[in-house]
């Protein structure tokens, strides 16, 4: 849906994401006995369902106005818009020749260039990932935040983001204050970047940073991504209390209308400083058959492995993504 005027010249457009599916949870111990079992409803396994509308429009002289307003939608359950994620996004952005800058609901820059170097894109599986999830990397939005985006240069971008009273879920925190960041260097096949989030909280959970630095490369029709990343979790006295360190590499490859992906990651998380590192390992692997650039149907397959415990938790999701 587009509404145009000729006298503003401006637009403005209705999207979304459908994706309804089942999917099997299953956890295993040490000795290889399953021990939970569950098959369930799995909209946005593939990717999260929204409703958005986005408007831009011509200023004049290279500069351009625009908006994004974004729900997230309950698609398995009574389909009501915002059950799930409520307000993903809500800002708007004035751009020119001397870059760009946003104002409002958005994602933070770090979690940006996670999107760009997983090869599963950050979908909802829950197992299979490391780097995203209950990796290093968890805060994906922020509110109330101020992002400013430099104009391309020899290859080099950057973006600065800052925000003060909100957390990720969008309750206001007097006091609490966002800052974040990223320097992407792109030339021909290759993308090289380093993101970072950091937030300095005033309730007990404390500070927490986050940091990211990854790459990709088009070889051919494949593209291979990697990734690392870490982040640091102090209380409100200043006394660190999570450490969490992992890596991750991936492939896509296209076979004809069959889009596939495979990841493989390894995580140290210390939650209790002083105390002994639980190491795991992860994998994901996935397909998708685009019926059109819009309809795909899908199989997805992820596990996590606790090395020091022995205990595997994995899902299997298949299902329709449609995209308007």
């Amino acid at each position: 849906m587009a509404a145009t005027s000729a006298f503003a010249q401006s637009s403005v457009t209705l999207y979304g994401v459908m994706n309804g599916g089942v999917n099997q949870v299953k956890s295993t111990n040490a000795a290889g006995v399953t021990t939970t079992t569950s098959a369930n409803n799995a909209a946005g396994a593939w990717a999260s369902n929204r409703l958005g509308f986005t408007g831009t429009e011509d200023l004049g002289g290279g500069m351009k106005a625009a908006f994004t307003y974004e729900l997230g939608m309950n698609a398995d359950g009574t389909g009501d818009l915002g059950a799930t994620g409520g307000v993903r996004q809500s800002h708007v952005t004035l751009s020119g020749g001397m870059g760009s800058i946003n104002f409002g609901r958005q994602y933070n820059p770090a979690f940006l260039l996670n999107i760009a170097f997983d090869a599963g894109a950050a979908n909802n599986l829950s197992a299979g990932r490391t780097v995203y999830g209950n990796g290093p990397i968890t805060t994906a939005r922020s509110s109330g935040l101020a992002t400013y985006t430099s104009p391309t240069m020899g290859g080099f971008t950057a973006k600065l983001a800052s925000g003060t009273n909100t957390v990720d879920n969008g309750t206001t925190e007097t006091g609490t204050k966002v800052m974040g960041g990223s320097v992407a260097y792109a030339n021909g096949p290759l993308m090289v970047a380093y993101g970072f989030h950091n937030i300095n909280a005033v309730n007990a959970a404390g500070d927490k940073d986050e940091a990211i630095l990854g790459a990709t490369y088009k070889m051919g029709a494949a593209t291979l991504l990697a990734s690392t990343g870490t982040s640091k979790t102090k209380d409100a006295a200043g006394a660190q209390t999570v450490k969490k360190a992992a890596t991750q590499v991936g492939v896509k490859y296209p076979f004809g209308k069959v889009d596939t992906f495979l990841t493989y990651g390894t995580a140290t998380d210390n939650t209790i400083v002083g105390s002994a590192d639980v190491k795991s390992t992860a994998y994901q692997a996935g397909a998708i058959y685009n019926f059109s650039k819009r309809t795909g149907a899908y199989a997805a397959y992820g596990q996590n492995k606790n090395e020091t415990g022995s205990v595997k938790n994995s899902e299997l999701a298949v299902g329709v993504r449609h995209s308007f």
